[in-house]
């Protein structure tokens, strides 16, 4: 059975807690009993670094400019798409690694 939505004007989130902003007031997504929130962390640790590595070997590649005047522009566009996807993947790990931190 679903959980129900419920308003409480005095809320107080445990820590850790992901919350959102809204025009109506904030609303919170508790975790308890849903996820393992030291599981999910460490899941989100491993993915933030694995973005940080992949993001940083993108960039070194890009910011050489024996690698940027050889390679053929296929190349040179793929690496530049890579960079692309990983900027957002690794501010998207880092936030919901902070809303868990609390």
């Amino acid at each position: 059975m679903p959980r129900r939505l419920k308003s409480t004007p005095i809320y107080q989130p445990k820590k850790g807690t992901p919350t959102v902003r809204t025009e109506l007031g904030d609303l919170y997504l508790p975790l308890e009993g849903l996820i393992d929130v030291e599981a999910e962390k460490a899941r989100l640790k491993k993915k933030l670094e694995k973005a940080e590595a992949e993001l940083a070997k993108v960039q070194q590649k890009l910011n050489n400019p024996a690698f940027t005047q050889k390679v053929p522009p296929n190349v040179l566009a793929e690496h530049q798409k890579r960079l692309a996807e990983c900027r957002p993947s690794r501010s998207t790990s880092w936030r919901r690694s902070a809303a868990l931190q609390g």
